[in-house]
C-alpha cells in the first residue's frame, strides 16, 4: 500500500509540475538547470539597429517569433544545460582577456528550412571558428559539456532573424528577403552568455574582447 500511495503522490506532484509549467508559473528548481549559449554580440550601432529594422519588419508581417527574443549574436556554442554561471562566466572572462575585437562581413539572407530558420550569413572567419573551436574544446575539458554534431567542422556561422513561422510565413518572408542584397561591415567587441529563461533569452553576464 505505501508503494501505491508513494506512486500516486508522485504521479500527482509530476501533474502538477507539468501544469504550473503551462500557466507559467515556475518554481526556483525549474531553474536550476538553465540551457545556455555562448555568443559573439552584434551591438555596434549599425548592424544592432538593421538587423532589429528587418526583424522589426517581419513581426509586422507575420507576428512576433521567437527570433526576436535574443540580442543580435553569432552563436559560437548552441544551447546546453548548466548549473554553474559563474563559473562559465570566469571562463567567459579569461577568453575575453585573450581574444581581441573581431571584424565580420554579414551579407545576404539565407535559411535553415527544416527548422523554418531564416538568418543573415557570416562570412568565412578564421578568427571566428578558430575561437568557436577552442571554446567547445574547452566546454568538453573543463565543464563536461560535449558538442553537437552539427557544431563540428563545417558549422554555418549566422545571425539569426526569425524562426518557429509557419510554413507558408517561412516560405513567402524568405523569398522576400531572398531578392534583396544585404552586406554589412561590423567590429564585435563583447563576448556573451544568454540564458533560456520563460520562452526566451537573456543575457546572464558579458565581457570585453580586449586583448
Amino acid at each position: 500500500m505505501a508503494d501505491v500511495f508513494r506512486s500516486l503522490r508522485s504521479a500527482v506532484l509530476e501533474w502538477g509540475h507539468h501544469a504550473r509549467l503551462a500557466l507559467g508559473i515556475r518554481r526556483p528548481r525549474d531553474f536550476e538547470r538553465l540551457e545556455t549559449a555562448i555568443v559573439l554580440l552584434l551591438d555596434d550601432d549599425q548592424s544592432h539597429n538593421r538587423i532589429r529594422e528587418i526583424q522589426i519588419d517581419i513581426l509586422k508581417r507575420h507576428g512576433a517569433n521567437d527570433g526576436l527574443a535574443a540580442p543580435p549574436h553569432i552563436t559560437l556554442k548552441l544551447g546546453f544545460p548548466t548549473s554553474d554561471l559563474r563559473a562559465l562566466s570566469t571562463y567567459i572572462e579569461e577568453i575575453a582577456t585573450t581574444h581581441g575585437p573581431v571584424d565580420v562581413s554579414l551579407r545576404n539572407f539565407g535559411s535553415f528550412a527544416n527548422d523554418k530558420y531564416i538568418f543573415i550569413g557570416v562570412e568565412a572567419n578564421t578568427r571566428i571558428e578558430s575561437l568557436r573551436q577552442k571554446i567547445l574544446k574547452d566546454l568538453h575539458g573543463r565543464f563536461g559539456v560535449h558538442a553537437y554534431p552539427i557544431e563540428r567542422d563545417g558549422f554555418h556561422l549566422h545571425v539569426t532573424l526569425a524562426y518557429g513561422l509557419s510554413a507558408n510565413d517561412f516560405t513567402s518572408e524568405y523569398k522576400n528577403l531572398s531578392e534583396q542584397a544585404f552586406s554589412i561591415r561590423s567590429t564585435i567587441r563583447k563576448i556573451a552568455i544568454l540564458c533560456w529563461i520563460n520562452n526566451q533569452w537573456v543575457v546572464y553576464s558579458q565581457a570585453d574582447l580586449r586583448h
